[in-house]
């Protein structure tokens, strides 16, 4: 009996002993899984700290990115020679936006059309301005007519922007 009392205390024991050795690592699992939530958690906020600077950086880029173009002070002349009368034009260009590089590379139509006439010409080119009204940013253009007695104020212009880019200024 004392054998069998005795077989049952070890038994117990060991139990005892392989219960504790469990909890212990049941509780030492369930620390490294709450070091690792913590963790974890830390990374998903710097995460979302770079995502919102990120969308800040796009919304300026999206700044930049939309700049106007307005034509103004149309000065146009119409040169009668001989053989060959031309259009003389030009026009001042003004940007405006918010956040636009010092310098702008603009592709431009330009197009002059004479009223109730048939005669159209275009052109395309690619001129250098600066922001705002800047008197660097007046355009000349010549164009070539086929039609003799054309009068100034028969004379429309049509400036269509095509592309604008972002010039860089070496130094």
């Amino acid at each position: 009996m004392l054998n069998i009392l005795l077989d049952s205390f070890v038994k117990f024991g060991v139990l005892g002993v392989i219960l504790l050795a469990l909890i212990a690592c049941k509780d030492e699992r369930f620390a490294t899984v709450q070091d690792e939530n913590r963790l974890l958690q830390r990374e998903m906020a710097e995460q979302r700290q770079t995502v919102a600077a990120l969308a800040e950086r796009v919304a300026n880029i999206e700044d930049v990115s939309t700049p106007s173009f307005l034509v103004s002070e149309i000065n146009i002349d119409v040169e009668e020679r001989m053989f060959d009368p031309v259009i003389n034009g030009s026009f001042l260009m003004v940007i405006k936006g918010k956040s636009l590089p010092a310098v702008i590379f603009l592709e431009l139509e330009i197009t002059t059309k004479v009223q109730g006439k048939d005669h159209e010409f275009s052109q395309n080119v690619i001129h250098r301005f600066m922001s705002g009204d800047s008197q660097e940013n007046r355009v000349e253009f010549v164009h070539p007519l086929k039609l003799h007695k054309v009068k100034n104020s028969d004379v429309e212009l049509k400036v269509t922007p095509m592309t604008w880019y972002q010039g860089h200024q070496v130094k």
